[in-house]
């Protein structure tokens, strides 16, 4: 059983699929993130239907398949399983995963804000508010059990983001890549900040 993405074709627009052996619905957004600002991206699943959102809008639905219940131990965020595929193309600045279909109007009410991290449904919460070291902190409830690691050279800098806290990013390496328009990173999180643009400062 091949992974869940949420990814961007060669013009920026988010791609959403989940790989099974019974085949593979693709959900396109019928428009692009925003490049050089940034933007709120979100994917939801309620049965098999699927929803992108882009800044808190319908960007895209459609059907997926059923993630199938199996536990993964090689998840990522900025790059795909596959070492064919780039890197992400973008500073991330803080990365939500939840066990429920958030509506619209859920999703519109806190991608402007950060979380208390008890909220119910959310799984995993990385705010990317480290100053140093590797290790992405975890602040939903489950706590460490479910903090990153960075990984490459990544780095953490300020962030000019509407919920204006800090921000990992690097080059060639987790949070950040050095192709434009045509990189294909496994995105498995749902929802997040990214800016997209040219490798370099920070966005």
């Amino acid at each position: 059983t091949a992974p869940s993405v949420l990814v961007t074709d060669q013009y920026g627009n988010p791609v959403a699929g989940v790989f099974t052996n019974s085949g593979l619905p693709v959900l396109n957004a019928t428009n692009p993130i925003p490049a050089g600002q940034w933007a709120h991206l979100a994917l939801t699943l309620s049965g098999t239907n699927g929803t992108i959102y882009i800044n808190g809008n319908v960007a895209g639905a459609g059907p997926l398949n059923i993630p199938p219940n199996i536990t993964r131990t090689l998840n990522y965020i900025g790059r795909s399983a596959y070492s064919s595929d780039g890197y992400a193309n973008a500073a991330f600045q803080e990365i939500r995963i939840w066990n429920v279909a958030r509506s619209q109007s859920d999703i519109q009410s806190t991608m402007n804000r950060q979380l208390r991290g008890n909220e119910p449904g959310l799984v995993a919460y990385w705010k990317c508010n480290q100053t140093s070291g590797t290790t992405l902190t975890n602040y939903s409830a489950a706590g460490s059990a479910y903090n990153g690691t960075l990984v490459g050279a990544a780095t953490f800098t300020n962030s000019s983001a509407p919920i204006n806290i800090q921000c990992a990013v690097g080059t060639t390496n987790l949070f950040e890549g050095p192709a434009a328009g045509s990189d294909t990173v496994t995105l498995g999180v749902t929802p997040l900040w990214v800016a997209a643009g040219n490798a370099g400062p920070a966005l």
